[in-house]
């Protein structure tokens, strides 16, 4: 068990109302003119350990980072009866806000200007469905850039960078662990 709630098999379908409600209400707020989820659960890979997570694109770019995004997570998922009490809001060190929820589920997303859209054009083309990952896109061009991005050929596996950045991420939160 932990931070309160076990993370069981079922935990997945509160983390899919979570997502729904998320996605809902990125919809419905007006200053976002793009959105899209990205990570397992858009990948269809997700399992119960699995987080949520978004880029939001402000069409006017006021406010955009990480304080918009804070306050954005601080003020919906309250709302949100699958997330029950937010535990923590916080920076994280991509420029991501992160809320930690019971069951140590993470909830993590980017603000950014409408300005940021094409850098989806340079994300792993292994990564992107782009049907499942739009969450909200007002001319169609959100689409189009997940899936010129999808089109491109995936290089090839990098075994030793793959292994060597899991090395990396390891000796880091076991230096950290060892510390309290």
């Amino acid at each position: 068990m932990l931070g309160g709630v076990e993370r069981t098999e079922q935990a997945i379908e509160r983390v899919q109302q979570l997502d729904a409600g998320l996605r809902a209400a990125a919809q419905a707020d007006a200053r976002f003119s793009h959105a899209l989820a990205y990570g397992s659960f858009p990948q269809g890979r997700a399992d119960r350990y699995s987080d949520l997570e978004y880029w939001f694109f402000l069409e006017d770019g006021a406010g955009a980072g990480d304080e918009q995004a804070r306050d954005w997570l601080a003020q919906t998922l309250p709302t949100l009866s699958a997330a029950g009490p937010v535990l923590e809001v916080l920076d994280n060190e991509f420029g991501a806000a992160v809320a930690i929820l019971p069951g140590l589920l993470r909830v993590e997303l980017h603000v950014a200007t409408r300005e940021r859209l094409t850098e989806v054009l340079s994300w792993d083309p292994g990564d992107l469905v782009p049907e499942r990952m739009v969450v909200k896109d007002q001319c169609g061009e959100l689409r189009a850039l997940l899936e010129r991005a999808a089109a491109r050929t995936q290089p090839a596996p990098d075994p030793g960078g793959e292994l060597g950045r899991l090395l990396n991420w390891l000796t880091l939160g076991l230096n950290v662990l060892i510390r309290f």
